[in-house]
């Protein structure tokens, strides 16, 4: 009675058979971004840690603004990005878009949402000629011509258009004038005459 234990190591012994799949996995993604609100003309700072257990190939960032970074190879899991938004015309939310590729080319993508906001420009060097117009003591008589000049700064000079407007405080002013930078020293200057005597403040915008 009792039969022996089939040796499961024999061939004469039952055998069993497992099927298994194996399916690859994309890579995880992780992103941070140190600030979701910008001005135009500061630069975001994004920290990517990507992971896959085949390895990562390669990487690319989409800044939302035409600008597309590929990195390859990508042999640290996690790196810090930047990148400097010049400037838009008004408050702009772009999607960052970042997709890891493993070394058996599987993919797998991940965003983040950045608002960049308009900033005004600075008005600066604002002179008027001859110098004695702006002297209490001294004043011009009606019918001089002044000259009046001025520079500005702004972080979207490259991609941006301005408009100027001088009111002279005697009912008159200067019709919106477009300005396009690049030009000497994004500056401008235009000419008045008064022809009543008064004391007047001048307004630019």
């Amino acid at each position: 009675d009792g039969q022996p234990f089939p040796d499961p190591l024999s061939n004469n012994g039952p055998s069993v058979i497992y099927t298994l799949t194996v399916q690859n996995q994309p890579p995880t993604i992780d992103l941070v971004l140190e600030s979701p609100e910008i001005n135009e003309g500061q630069t975001a700072i994004l920290t990517v840690d990507a992971s896959d257990d085949d390895g990562i190939k390669e990487a690319s960032i989409g800044w939302g603004d035409t600008m597309l970074e590929h990195f390859k190879p990508f042999s640290i899991n996690t790196r810090t990005y930047t990148h400097r938004y010049a400037g838009d015309s008004g408050n702009t939310t772009f999607p960052i878009t970042v997709i890891i590729t493993d070394t058996n080319d599987t993919k797998a993508d991940e965003q983040k949402f950045i608002t960049v906001k308009n900033v005004a420009p600075t008005i600066r060097g604002l002179t008027i000629d001859p110098s004695k117009a702006v002297d209490s003591t001294q004043g011009i008589s009606p019918s001089t011509v002044i000259t009046l000049s001025a520079f500005f700064t702004d972080p979207a000079l490259s991609v941006e258009t301005f408009q100027y407007e001088v009111k002279w405080g005697d009912n008159s002013s200067t019709p919106r004038t477009t300005i396009t930078p690049p030009n000497a020293n994004n500056a401008f200057a235009i000419t008045h005459t008064y022809t009543i005597s008064n004391s007047y403040t001048i307004t630019v915008t």
